[in-house]
């Protein structure tokens, strides 16, 4: 059965990267277009790494898979929900960029050491791992970034009438 979820995420995550490709060609020079396929693309990331983690005897490669990818879903909502389905000023470029480096540094320390996790072990088929020194700052970085693009939308959805509303619904729905 764990082989049949697996080949089901896989399905998913495919599919989640045929979205974004779809969305992002249609209108690559279109900000809201970019930030969309950069979101689904880091779901369909993630959703691979959970498909990969299924019967598998030696996790820690998904792992490292499903944090690095866990790292861009807030960030690239946050840069989504503020630039659809009109710009928003805040939060400000400066802030956005900073919360940009630290999805980066969080996937590139996620890959490569143990500072996010270590230990990830299946033991009679239960997943397990252990929080590494920095799993803290990545969970206030992934909660004040998803906090952020809800309340960017929030802001939006109550100033927001007629044709935009319902374009909003939609985001509503993702999110």
């Amino acid at each position: 059965s764990t082989v049949i979820i697996g080949l089901c995420l896989f399905i998913v995550s495919a599919s989640l990267a045929a979205l974004a490709l779809f969305v992002w060609r249609a209108r690559a020079d279109s900000v809201p277009h970019r930030w969309f396929a950069a979101y689904t693309t880091a779901l369909a990331s993630w959703t691979f790494g959970i498909a990969g983690l299924q019967g598998t005897s030696y996790p820690d490669p998904w792992v490292r898979i499903i944090f690095a990818s866990a790292s861009f879903i807030p960030v690239s909502l946050l840069l989504f929900t503020r630039s659809y389905p009109s710009p928003s000023s805040w939060p400000s470029a400066v802030v956005t960029q900073i919360i940009q480096v630290a999805a980066a540094t969080l996937a590139i320390l996620s890959l490569t050491t143990s500072l996010i996790f270590y230990d990830a072990s299946v033991t009679n088929g239960e997943f397990s791992r252990k929080p590494g020194v920095l799993y803290p700052a990545f969970v206030v970085y992934f909660l004040g970034a998803w906090g952020t693009a809800v309340g960017i939308f929030i802001s939006k959805w109550r100033a927001a009438r007629g044709f935009e509303r319902i374009q909003l619904q939609y985001l509503g729905t993702a999110i």
